[in-house]
Order: C-alpha cells, then sequence, then structure tokens
C-alpha cells in the first residue's frame, strides 16, 4: 500500500510472515509554471474514441492506459503530419487512400478519424495486410463501429491489384522491399501525397560483403543495424 500527504509518501510492505514494514520518504513538490500548457491533440486524452477504446487504448472515460500513452503519442504525431500535408490534399473531393502492411490498424483507425471526423470529409480507405487474424480483427472494429468507407483486405503488396487509382498511400514498417513495391503502385496510381517510412532490407542484409567492417557484419543484430 502507498499512501501520499502533502510532505510524505508512506510505503506499507507486508513480508510473508505478516510482519508489516514502512518506508518513509519526503515529498518535494515544485510548482508548475504558468507558462506550461497541456499539449493540443488531433485526438485528445479525456475524450472517448470508441475504436481506442476497444484496441485498449483508452477506457471508456477516454483515459490513455499507461502502458499505451506512447502509441497514443505516436497516433497524434503521425495526424499532425498529415494536418501539416493538408494544403496538397484538400482540395480532393472524395480522397481515396490505402494503408499498405497496415497490420493492427492503430494509424489506420487514426486516418479515417482525422478525415472523417475532424476534416469532415468522405473518405474511401483500404487497410491492407497479409495477416488475415489481424484483418478480421480490423474488419469487425470497422463494422461494429459503422466506420463508413473503410475496409480491411487481406494480401501483399505486390499483388494488390484491386484499384487503379489512389490519392494518399501509406507504408509505415512494412518488412524488405514492401515500401519499394508500396512506393512504385503509387507512382503508378498517381497519387498526390505519399507516407512511407522503410524498414528492413532484408536482400541486402545478405549481400554486404566488406572485410573492413568483418567485426561488425559478423554480429547478427550490428549487422542488420548496419
Amino acid at each position: 500500500c502507498v499512501v501520499n500527504t502533502k510532505t510524505e509518501q508512506y510505503q506499507f510492505l507486508a513480508d510473508r510472515k505478516g510482519t508489516v514494514h514502512v518506508i518513509t520518504n519526503k515529498l518535494e513538490f515544485r510548482p508548475a509554471a504558468s507558462h506550461n500548457k497541456q499539449k493540443q491533440y488531433l485526438i485528445p486524452d479525456g475524450k472517448p474514441v470508441p475504436w481506442l477504446v476497444e484496441l485498449g487504448v483508452m477506457n471508456a472515460s477516454g483515459i490513455v492506459a499507461a502502458r499505451y500513452y506512447d502509441k497514443f503519442r505516436q497516433i497524434n504525431k503521425f495526424l499532425e503530419f498529415i494536418d501539416a500535408s493538408w494544403s496538397v490534399i484538400e482540395g480532393i473531393e472524395n480522397p481515396v487512400l490505402v494503408d499498405f502492411g497496415c497490420g493492427k490498424s492503430y494509424l489506420t483507425f487514426a486516418m479515417h478519424h482525422y478525415f472523417s471526423a475532424v476534416r469532415k470529409k468522405n473518405v474511401r480507405m483500404t487497410g491492407l495486410d497479409l495477416k488475415t487474424d489481424v484483418i478480421d480483427f480490423c474488419g469487425k472494429i470497422s463494422e461494429k463501429y459503422r466506420m463508413d468507407g473503410l475496409r480491411f483486405v487481406s494480401g501483399d503488396i505486390a499483388g494488390y491489384d484491386q484499384i487503379s487509382h489512389a490519392d494518399i498511400v501509406v507504408c509505415l514498417h512494412a518488412c524488405d522491399t514492401a515500401t519499394d513495391y508500396a512506393i512504385a503502385k503509387a507512382v503508378s496510381w498517381g497519387a498526390t501525397l505519399i507516407l512511407a517510412v522503410p524498414c528492413c532490407q532484408k536482400e541486402l542484409i545478405h549481400k554486404i560483403d566488406a572485410p573492413q567492417l568483418a567485426e561488425m557484419t559478423k554480429h547478427g543484430i550490428v549487422r542488420e543495424r548496419l
């Protein structure tokens, strides 16, 4: 048990014999600086968002779970990149967006929220991933909360041919050469905006042949980072 007062913190620890030990620590409080302002997120903390609750990021009251706060900040930071690019895409009437390698789709759902709830635009979105169980899970969330225009498809990037045009293509940390395929698709579709962050390049890791770097390349983890 931990009890905080204005000046001390008391920790009550019971051992296996039932003996209770008390540890006392002084607390030092610093007055908050008047210029400190709460970060204004595009998806605010404290206001429940159904899909974030479903994914475990928030509770039903809208409070972000401590272990998901980094994910919550990542989601909002990514939306800031899209928001900063808004002047490029705001003139598109009904934007078509593809998220390659969407995974559990935190960012896919976030983008749909941004376009539909924040910008009040009708958007047609596809999340693509190889993992059928993840795609099924995300599809059920989309259906449950009636997220219009959002669908999830199982398949690989290179073979995806269900559309002939996309305005926005997203590909974040898709493995090996998947990012290359995604960029090629985006260019062939005439995409207005490409948001891509490459992942590992497995095809290169086995081709490194440099005796001068032998001390690094003989260790798998260092070779991978290199």
